[in-house]
């Protein structure tokens, strides 16, 4: 397991806390500054989950990245095979071959979390297999950006962040598919996890 602080201490009330979250906000700049000397790590699943842990109560997480997972738990590693592109075998590389994604996922959705992903993308490689497996297990959504520049993006981002914590959601939903005898569903798409029930979505 996770240390995870006390969600009393972490979580504040915005209104009597403006000034000290805008204090934080402005001060994140300078916390993360990117020294060329030290390798860059992300420790997004151990955020994730230390979040997770955090929302008792459930709600939506917005997690930002820039950087392929690359600390334990959760690390990756580039697995494509350029002799693949073009062929059949293309698509097997854009499926996750780590099932700790998985676990995540579900474990978010057991705790009604929900998980967006913004992925800023700057080199060729980001892992998305992986990476999009907790959004769309727990009924999130992934927001790439392609070769991210701040002066052509900053207008993009800003606007989807802000209609994404504006827009109404539901956190928790039921659907129960009934078939007549002798039928049964073969595939599920969309956002959403088949739960043990049969049935249930």
């Amino acid at each position: 397991g996770m240390f995870c602080p006390a969600p009393r201490g972490l979580m504040v009330p915005l209104h009597s806390s403006m000034d000290l979250i805008n204090q934080l906000l402005d001060s994140l700049p300078s916390m993360f500054v990117v020294d060329a000397d030290r390798p860059v790590e992300s420790c997004f699943a151990s955020a994730i989950q230390g979040a997770s842990e955090a929302m008792n109560t459930g709600g939506k997480l917005l997690v930002f990245t820039g950087t392929p997972p690359n600390t334990v738990p959760g690390q990756v590693s580039r697995s494509d095979d350029p002799t693949a592109f073009g062929t059949d075998k293309e698509s097997a590389m854009l499926l996750g071959t780590d099932d700790s994604y998985v676990t995540l996922g579900k474990t978010c959705l057991a705790r009604q979390v929900s998980v967006d992903v913004f992925a800023f993308t700057r080199a060729e490689f980001m892992d998305l297999a992986h990476i999009s497996t907790v959004a769309t297990a727990t009924g999130g959504q992934l927001y790439l950006y392609r070769h991210f520049l701040q002066e052509r993006d900053a207008g993009r981002v800003s606007s989807e962040v802000a209609r994404n914590l504006t827009r109404t959601i539901g956190l928790e939903a039921v659907m129960r598919v009934r078939c007549s005898q002798g039928l049964e569903v073969g595939e599920i798409f969309g956002a959403f996890t088949r739960a043990e029930v049969d049935g249930d979505v």
